[in-house]
């Protein structure tokens, strides 16, 4: 099946056919950002590759130093997000968790099994997360914040203008306006479900991410370029080499579908994200 994934900006000449090869200006770097996305969590990206690694080149920065800045000097407004759906059990913390039960800034909510939940956010971001998935929330400023995924998956849509940053094992990704798909990949695991089928999982792939319509940017825990940017047309994925920081590889779409996506927006409080560009 013939599918457009989309393309990382960033890429050099020689690199991706797919590519533009462009990169626009980045805004400057300094070291109280650069601590801030480090306590945000994980090994970074300086650059990015289709199977083999190409040299970085800065990316629109998309304003983020200034909203780490703020967050950190600004007093917390959180708004608690809200349970749409449970299936299963799914708790936060040690708390049961219910529809229409209130997620707090700090919880830590966890699915076992083939339990599902569903949560929506004050500013319309909804997300899902599923089957022995662990997942910190923190939210700030009316809403906008940031996800950690320790374990597990979560599938997201993130309304047009607003912003969420979401760490994982590997990268910290910022997130704008964007459906996008995380999995932390369990050690060992060797085959993910693929649109046609069984795939083989690389050896290695830790960290799994997928901008299936939109923009992310990956943020670095050091060095230079301080930010890469990829956008999705169509389920543009990547695994996060966690062997070799700043490495991404081009990947299947896997372990997620074009049906889940609509049902996870059809719980969507207000206008709904647009999903003409879905497929299938």
């Amino acid at each position: 099946m013939k599918r457009d994934q989309g393309s990382i900006e960033g890429i050099r000449d020689g690199g991706d056919p797919r590519s533009n090869g462009t990169a626009g200006a980045s805004e400057g770097d300094d070291a109280p950002s650069r601590r801030r996305v480090l306590e945000l969590g994980g090994a970074a990206l300086a650059g990015a590759a289709l199977g083999a690694w190409v040299g970085p080149v800065p990316a629109p920065a998309m304003g983020w130093r200034k909203w780490f800045g703020q967050k950190a000097a600004e007093e917390t407004m959180a708004q608690p997000g809200t349970v749409k759906a449970v299936k299963g059990m799914a708790f936060a913390g040690e708390r049961p968790l219910a529809v229409g039960d209130p997620v707090h800034s700090g919880d830590v909510v966890r699915v076992s099994g083939q339990g599902q939940v569903v949560i929506t956010l004050a500013d319309r971001s909804i997300f899902t997360i599923s089957g022995n998935t662990t997942l910190e929330v923190v939210l700030e400023r009316m809403g906008e914040g940031l996800l950690r995924l320790i374990s597990g998956t979560l599938l997201a849509a993130v309304p047009s203008g607003n912003r969420m940053v979401v760490v994982g094992p590997v990268a910290a990704i910022g997130i704008k306006g964007t459906v996008f798909f995380r999995e932390v990949l369990e050690p060992g695991r060797v085959m993910a479900e693929g649109p046609m089928g069984p795939v083989k999982l690389p050896e290695g792939a830790k960290d799994y991410f997928c901008t299936c319509h939109g923009e992310t940017e990956f943020m670095p825990a050091r060095g230079q370029p301080p930010f890469l940017t990829d956008r999705g047309i169509y389920h543009s994925a990547h695994f996060l080499d966690a062997r070799r920081p700043g490495v991404v590889h081009k990947a299947p779409m896997l372990d997620h579908s074009d049906q889940q996506i609509r049902d996870l927006v059809a719980l969507q409080d207000g206008p709904q994200h647009d999903l003409s560009w879905l497929r299938h």
